[in-house]
């Protein structure tokens, strides 16, 4: 996530909902193998709620773990994630392609739906696999890549009507150009898309009071989420939503399995008026906010970043590592993902 001092919680509030209780023991080592799902490579039962919870936090685990290594585009960890994304896609069943463009390289993997009216419609989920220099970037952004490559295990053993695609966006960082890349792809050849699912930062929680920080004066601009805030407590442990308009569908389903598997949500939805607002620019710090110029419906799916990670982009002394994460909170989070994917892709609800 691009750094900017961003005031992330500034919009007009269409959607704001808790769910669940955070559902995590707090564990953050990186050697466990206790599982969230399955941990079997058997096809599960095709349906939204059964695909959620083959999501298996050891592996989740064991890929955010290779991954969180400093990845500047071009150096061997960036090359060798990449090849990661590329590898992992082949084998869950995904078409691949790796989409170059001026200055990096996109990794696609596409599995083409089964109805012959529903498969032009579209379900991307996505995150980048750069880091900043000269960090780890282990929250930022190897927490959503190793969520996607969970999401391509478990929704790769499924059929779905619609079509599945996913993304290892490059260079987020330098400001969002292979998600830029791959949005203007999209609507220069009229895709149909329900919805984007961007993983930005998904793997620190603090459930202690006043260890999530925003700005002053959100009582005035965004009282509902205010009120929330402080009814929590202030603590950070929640993951957050944000869509524009035409995410309300996406927004809803993601919270439903959310507060089936015991993450707490805040939802932010934007109104048409909200989009107007000047300090919108800084809800789009990652790889949705090309698809909301483009006009598509996408949510950030964030843990909020520097207003909750001390750890972010390794600044203020403190490294962006494994010891600073949560790996049941992120795996509660995939989870919620595959869930709310799974039903948009056409399976019926089971929950």
């Amino acid at each position: 996530m691009i750094f900017r001092h961003p005031i992330w919680f500034v919009a007009l509030l269409a959607a704001c909902s808790s769910q669940g209780g955070t559902g995590s023991d707090g564990t953050k080592d990186p050697g466990s193998r206790e599982q969230a799902g399955s941990g079997t490579d058997a096809p599960p039962a095709a349906s939204p709620f059964a695909l959620a919870q083959s999501v298996d936090r050891a592996r989740y685990t064991a890929d955010l773990t290779a991954i969180a290594k400093e990845r500047t585009p071009q150096n061997s960890q960036w090359q060798s994630v990449q090849d990661l994304c590329a590898t992992r896609f082949a084998q869950y069943g995904f078409t691949v392609e790796r989409r170059h463009y001026a200055s990096g390289v996109n990794v696609v993997g596409v599995k083409p739906g089964t109805s012959a009216t529903d498969k032009a419609h579209q379900i991307i989920v996505g995150a980048h696999y750069d880091s900043v220099a000269n960090c780890p970037g282990a929250d930022d952004n190897g927490s959503g890549v190793a969520g996607t490559l969970e999401v391509a295990r478990v929704l790769g053993q499924a059929s779905f009507p619609r079509t599945l695609t996913l993304m290892c966006w490059d260079e987020e960082e330098s400001g969002y150009k292979g998600s830029t890349s791959t949005a203007k792809q999209s609507s220069q050849g009229h895709d149909i898309i329900d919805a984007v699912f961007d993983f930005e930062m998904i793997a620190f929680k603090n459930d202690a009071e006043n260890s999530q920080q925003f700005p002053t004066g959100i009582e005035l601009v965004a009282p509902q989420q205010a009120q929330w805030l402080k009814a929590n407590k202030n603590r950070g442990n929640f993951i957050a939503t944000f869509g524009n308009p035409g995410t309300e569908n996406a927004l809803n389903v993601f919270a439903v399995y959310a507060q089936k598997v015991g993450v707490l949500n805040l939802a932010t939805g934007l109104t048409p008026l909200g989009m107007l607002n000047p300090l919108l620019g800084d809800l789009r710090r990652s790889d949705h906010g090309p698809y909301w110029t483009e006009g598509y419906p996408a949510v950030m799916v964030t843990d909020t970043a520097n207003f909750r990670n001390p750890a972010y982009h390794c600044l203020n002394g403190t490294v962006d590592d494994l010891s600073q994460l949560n790996f049941e909170f992120a795996t509660q989070v995939v989870k919620s993902v595959v869930g709310a994917s799974a039903e948009m892709l056409g399976l019926p609800r089971d929950i």
